[in-house]
């Protein structure tokens, strides 16, 4: 059974680039990022904008899916007033003993918090990142990569997004 989410928002513009089923998703060519065994990270352009378009191999018997996680914890932490990169699509494909899914999200904005600190640190961003880590932490929210990496500050909008939410829990932050 194949299911398709799409952010209303976007429908236009996914239905002009021809993104209209599962399939088209799955099979788009786009620009490589990143591959690891279980999952694929490829860049496309619509509209002049970037966007990520992550692929899952392997989806669990039981439980959600990575892609459900990302996609589920983007819309939590937006409702909760969290920067986090747009959600455009989810597609789900399940068959009893496997199955594939994947996100789109558009492009954070901004520079990865890992470069700005190499550059050197400031009091700012060191504040900007305790307050969202500490209402991220206190609402009940935990990321298995919880790193600098994973944050990107616009410096425009003086955003704090966070990126990468495949690993993220939505229960009590656990005291180790």
């Amino acid at each position: 059974m194949k299911r398709l989410f799409v952010n209303p928002a976007m429908s236009l513009t996914l239905s002009r680039a021809g993104l209209l089923t599962f399939e088209d998703f799955w099979h788009l060519r786009a620009r490589p990022f990143k591959r690891k065994k279980d999952r694929e990270i490829r860049i496309l352009t619509l509209d002049g904008k970037e966007y990520f378009l992550k692929r899952y191999f392997q989806l669990p018997r039981w439980g959600r899916s990575g892609a459900e996680v990302e996609w589920e914890g983007a819309m939590q932490l937006l409702r909760r007033g969290f920067s986090v990169p747009l959600p455009v699509c989810l597609g789900i494909e399940r068959r009893f003993l496997s199955g594939r899914a994947f996100t789109l999200f558009q492009a954070a904005r901004g520079r990865r918090l890992e470069d700005l600190f190499r550059e050197g640190l400031s009091l700012r961003l060191v504040s900007r990142l305790a307050d969202v880590a500490g209402r991220f932490h206190a609402q009940g929210f935990s990321h298995q990569d919880f790193y600098l990496c994973h944050f990107f500050w616009d410096e425009d909008d003086e955003r704090l997004t966070i990126i990468d939410l495949q690993r993220l829990r939505f229960s009590r932050t656990p005291r180790r």
